[in-house]
């Protein structure tokens, strides 16, 4: 994930302009959405309709959390 290509303010079309600035595959259902929430763990963003606008960027990732009991 080269999170270079993104900063603060940027938006993106879709998902998959998202995926293109950050050199990662695109995914589909389930893998999707683990891959939103890793996402959320280095940068904010929010969903407007299908627009993605990016929020911040850390400069530290937020620690991941195991919701397994």
């Amino acid at each position: 994930m080269n999170l270079n290509n993104i900063k603060p303010g940027d938006e993106y079309k879709n998902y998959k302009y998202l995926c293109d600035a950050l050199s990662v595959e695109c995914k589909s259902g389930n893998q999707k959405k683990a891959q939103l929430n890793e996402w959320e763990r280095h940068f904010s963003f929010v969903k407007i309709g299908h627009r993605i606008k990016i929020k911040e960027v850390y400069s530290q990732p937020r620690p991941k959390t195991d919701r397994r009991t």
